[in-house]
């Protein structure tokens, strides 16, 4: 994300590519501000005659919509989760663009906020991860949530995030 990252998404690409890496995501949080100097780097890449492929992203902060309903008159008792959400076409490269839509002009306290029933309702062409130890998965399995919970929990998700708490 350009504004809590020490290094640009331009020379993040770039070191991919030297790297031989062949892709790269770019996951800002709750926005899309490093797309257009991401996909910059790609195409200068590309016009120099090297293949790279740039995965589009965003860390989202995700709700659950009863948590919304119930709240309302005292959004600051809302748990959000982080959760990343990667763009598999151009379906889903919409659906984002809808999805950071809502969640700043609909959803918004403090933060962009994504309701479950919004992302499952746009879910098309997305790939939805757990993300960090802010995600809903990580902080139930801290919690000490049964193992039950933590399956239909995971279930909702693409692809599960393990990593250190540190």
């Amino acid at each position: 994300s350009e504004k809590d990252a020490v290094c640009s998404a331009e020379s993040l690409i770039n070191q991919a590519y030297k790297w031989g890496h062949k892709a790269i995501a770019i996951t800002d949080h709750g926005v899309v501000q490093a797309y257009p100097a991401a996909a910059g780097a790609v195409k200068a890449i590309r016009k120099s005659g090297g293949d790279f492929k740039l995965i589009y992203g965003m860390e989202g902060y995700f709700v659950d919509d009863s948590a919304i309903n119930i709240a309302e008159a005292n959004a600051r008792q809302i748990k959000r989760y982080h959760q990343i959400i990667l763009v598999k076409n151009q379906v889903g490269l919409k659906n984002l663009y809808k999805l950071i839509s809502k969640g700043h002009l609909d959803y918004y306290f403090k933060t962009p906020r994504i309701p479950k029933t919004e992302l499952t309702q746009l879910r098309e062409g997305l790939i939805v991860g757990s993300a960090c130890e802010a995600g809903e998965l990580f902080a139930a399995i801290l919690a000490g949530a049964p193992w039950d919970e933590l399956k239909q929990i995971a279930s909702f998700y693409d692809y599960l995030e393990i990593q250190p708490l540190g």
